[in-house]
């Protein structure tokens, strides 16, 4: 909930900026639209939809938690196969693999990349329900 505090009105100003286009632009850059908003509505118009925000969020958060975890289980399981199979003897011992720190975050950036592609294809309605509603 800290984090749509401040996301929102970036938020807000964003969507603005996308829809004011053209010669007939009412908006110079992203801090004319902050300031307009300022003026004309106060402070409570650069949180319009932040309770809409927020339920949008949730799912959004809980979908990529849960499947960035089975995405680490399916990328470490791949690993897993693969070395097996290159570094295991004749009578199928595994041998000790020490992966270094950079490998790891690779993985762990592999996995995130795919928790983020998950929940995006998951929750894309509900976050065009929650720009609708600003």
């Amino acid at each position: 909930m800290a984090v749509q505090l401040v996301w929102t009105p970036v938020d807000i100003v964003t969507q603005r900026l996308m829809v004011a286009n053209g010669a007939e632009a009412r908006y110079v850059n992203g801090v004319d639209i902050f300031r307009k908003i300022v003026r004309n509505d106060g402070v409570r118009g650069l949180y319009r939809g932040f309770g809409i925000s927020i339920l949008t969020n949730a799912p959004s958060n809980a979908v990529w938690w849960a499947s960035y975890s089975v995405a680490q289980r399916l990328v470490w399981g791949g690993v897993g196969c693969f070395l097996r199979r290159k570094y295991s003897d004749r009578e199928g011992d595994m041998m000790m693999i020490r992966l270094d720190s950079k490998t790891v975050m690779a993985f762990q950036r592999v996995s995130a990349a795919m928790a983020g592609g998950l929940s995006t294809l998951i929750t894309m309605p509900l976050d065009t329900i929650k720009t609708n509603f600003k």
